[in-house]
């Protein structure tokens, strides 16, 4: 913002560029905040892909529908974070709009306006040095008064533009003030709607990890490895003319204790 000339005019000026500023700066941080949920976003949609083949690949039972569960849940919290109404919809769609339409139907129009006002100032006060020059010189009244009414009419366009700036500061106040209490009332609401949203998806995985149990995982590898054995046993003794080793003897591991070794 250019500087008026005038008391009134430098009050304008730090006035309309401090809001102007902090506008300028709140729609920024808020486009980077979008932009940072996108990235969020995009990590969790690999998550989830990761979690699916991670379940894929489980052999224990409880612990391949608990990474089975966590991964629809994650991927149910995300679509409260990317679809529509979501917090990144909300705040594409309201909170930078509205603080666009802030600049462009406030800041912008006032700032036309407090321009044109400077230009009548320094009309006024070129104007001003011009007629007392005239007067000063002994000029001829006719160019005196000439000169004279010059000076009112650009005074009174000065009045009727003050009027005008006025009456426009005074509404973006109202409405500026208004506009960044809806922007922040609605950020917040979004948050608020995705992070309880979340909160309930992400609530039903945590009861998909109750029956995981690591020493039953335990048991159960170590009663397939024992069959494994058994089998490879019975296999070989076949072979050799001599009676298979009956299930569950030496080389059962369901009994064993943990951090001993297997066969």
């Amino acid at each position: 913002m250019t500087d008026f000339g005038d008391e009134k005019g430098h009050f304008l000026a730090e006035r309309l560029g401090s809001f102007e500023t902090s506008l300028t700066k709140t729609r920024a941080a808020f486009e980077d905040t979008l932009a940072a949920e996108q990235t969020t976003s995009t990590k969790y949609s690999k998550l989830v892909l990761e979690l699916k083949s991670a379940s894929g690949l489980e052999q224990y039972a409880p612990l391949r529908a608990a990474l089975s569960s966590v991964a629809e849940c994650v991927a149910e919290a995300e679509r409260h974070r990317t679809g529509v109404s979501g917090v990144m919809d909300r705040m594409q769609g309201t909170v930078v709009q509205r603080l666009q339409l802030s600049q462009e139907g406030c800041v912008v129009p006032a700032r036309k306006v407090a321009d044109d006002r400077q230009a009548k100032v320094k009309a006024v006060k070129k104007t001003t040095q011009e007629f007392v020059k005239l007067s000063a010189k002994g000029a001829k009244s006719g160019k005196i008064e000439a000169k004279r009414q010059q000076l009112l009419d650009e005074e009174k366009r000065l009045q009727r533009t003050n009027v005008t700036l006025d009456r426009m500061v005074l509404n973006y106040e109202q409405a500026r003030v208004e506009d960044m209490r809806d922007v922040l009332e609605e950020f917040l609401r979004a948050e608020l709607f995705f992070h309880c949203r979340a909160i309930e998806a992400l609530s039903k995985a945590t009861r998909a990890l109750v029956p995981v149990d690591g020493a039953e995982a335990r048991t159960e590898l170590g009663e397939e490895l024992a069959k494994i054995i058994d089998a490879v046993e019975a296999a070989s003794s076949t072979k050799k003319g001599k009676a298979p080793r009956r299930a569950g003897g030496k080389h059962s591991t369901t009994a064993g204790k943990a951090g001993e070794p297997v066969g």
